[in-house]
């Protein structure tokens, strides 16, 4: 009597702790499965973050070469002829940090961002200036520093 209600108890203890411990292993499964779920939600969250950053960098870094394409077509568009004969025309010579030199004749009529928008158009300048419009310009003799926006709408003989 006395030692099967003791191996009943026993067993019963047994069954319970089972139980028990079969619980709390799926009450962890379902913490482990929320967390990997929450995980998956945050790197799927952040990749679309990523993919809309990268698509609105794309589109702003288009709109930016579409810009400077436009500005260069209608600089090319305007940019007068090469003068012919010395009579009434300036000679510019660049050096670049690379030394090497960039030439080109100007009517002493032409404004002087003409000056601006030949560097603009020349691969030579804008592969060591890519903004050319903030370029400075400097003269030898007499020593005078120019800048577009200050001298852009100046002629050459001014």
């Amino acid at each position: 009597g006395r030692i099967k209600a003791e191996q009943e108890d026993a067993l019963l203890e047994a069954m319970i702790r089972d139980r028990e411990a079969e619980q709390q292993r799926k009450e962890e499964e379902r913490v482990q499965q929320e967390a990997a779920q929450r995980a998956q939600e945050e790197t799927a969250r952040r990749e679309a973050e990523e993919r809309v950053q990268a698509e609105a960098t794309a589109r702003e870094e288009k709109e930016k070469a579409d810009a400077m394409a436009q500005r260069k077509a209608h600089r090319k568009a305007q940019l007068p002829p090469v003068p012919e004969g010395t009579a009434g025309v300036v000679r510019m010579m660049l050096r670049l940090p690379n030394g090497g030199r960039v030439e080109r004749k100007f009517n002493a009529g032409d404004l002087f961002e003409t000056a601006y928008w030949f560097m603009d158009l020349s691969p030579e300048v804008t592969s060591q200036f890519p903004d050319t419009d903030a370029c400075k310009l400097v003269s030898n003799f007499p020593k005078k520093s120019f800048s577009l926006s200050a001298d852009g709408k100046k002629t050459f003989k001014d």
